[in-house]
């Protein structure tokens, strides 16, 4: 079951960006959900694919769509001391809800 699902949310990521609203960005800080915070602001509502090969894919509410290559994101210190790339740490404001299939 949870291979077909991985599989639905490919196939489904593949659609959305080849529908024309495709960006290949670099960040320079974690993903936030507030303008004015040191980050890469992503709208409210966004879906975040964290795929093997190394490619986060955000999917924005409006149907925009930015594809960043891990390895050419900053690396950056979590608050447990681990060095991890800045597309892997979010910046989330109080009452956010955060769902993982894993």
């Amino acid at each position: 079951m949870r291979i077909a699902w991985i599989g639905l949310v490919s196939v489904l990521v593949l659609l959305v960006c080849s529908g024309g609203v495709f960006a290949q960005n670099k960040i320079d800080g974690p993903f936030c959900l507030e303008k004015g915070v040191v980050g890469y602001y992503i709208p409210s509502g966004s879906v975040v694919y964290q795929f093997a090969n190394g490619t986060t894919v955000v999917c924005g509410p409006n149907g925009e769509v930015v594809k960043v290559n891990d390895s050419e994101a900053p690396v950056l210190p979590t608050p447990a001391g681990k060095m991890v790339a800045a597309t892997h740490i979010f910046t989330v404001p109080s009452g956010s809800m955060i769902d993982s299939v894993m």
